[in-house]
């Protein structure tokens, strides 16, 4: 961590177990890892290291998750002319593999003709995916100019799936739509298949 503020900052460290419930994140205590420092002190313009340590390799068929949760301390530094205190939390994502990692991801791309596009993913391994950016990409277009996307920056735990909206105001062919998708795996180009009833 590195304190490139004007005053000195103290935080706290823990992680935390993270799961998923419907769609919505949950944390909860573990002890599963350890944190060291549990509280610290950083001047200005100067770093401190945490160190995050896995108390025994995991047992679950499938990846585990955690956060590794950073809490600012009041002081009476970190306040605004109004008197009111902006204290900052940070959450890093902490990932723990199972003994045989399978990536799989099966994407679906369905558009219309109304310049809907609908990009669904089902993460059939047992371990994270992240998706960054999405762009739509018609074969009409020449210049390779996208005419929808979105930056999703999205975590699909295993065995979960996620649906991305997309709306274009440009006029296409859906016929002739290909999807960029970015996640760590690298990129993926997915047709998209027509379906007006989305």
């Amino acid at each position: 961590m590195t304190n490139e503020g004007q005053q000195d900052i103290t935080l706290t460290a823990a992680a935390m177990q993270w799961t998923r419930s419907n769609g919505v994140d949950e944390m909860g205590p573990t002890a599963d890892i350890d944190v060291s420092p549990a509280i610290l002190t950083i001047k200005p313009g100067q770093s401190k290291t945490i160190k995050v340590h896995v108390r025994q390799p995991s047992r679950s068929a499938s990846e585990s998750m955690y956060r590794l949760v950073l809490s600012e301390v009041p002081t009476s530094s970190n306040h605004d002319d109004s008197g009111l205190r902006i204290l900052h939390i940070k959450r890093i994502p902490i990932y723990v593999a199972p003994s045989k990692t399978v990536h799989k991801e099966d994407w679906k791309v369905e558009a219309n003709s109304s310049g809907k596009i609908v990009v669904r993913l089902n993460n059939q391994g047992n371990v994270h995916c992240r998706v960054g950016a999405i762009k739509v990409l018609s074969d009409q277009d020449k210049n390779g100019r996208a005419v929808a996307s979105l930056d999703a920056n999205a975590v699909t735990f295993p065995n979960e799936s996620v649906v991305f909206n997309l709306q274009s105001h440009q006029s296409f062919d859906p016929q002739k739509l290909t999807v960029e998708i970015v996640t760590e795996a690298g990129t993926q180009y997915i047709h998209a298949n027509v379906n007006d009833s989305i």
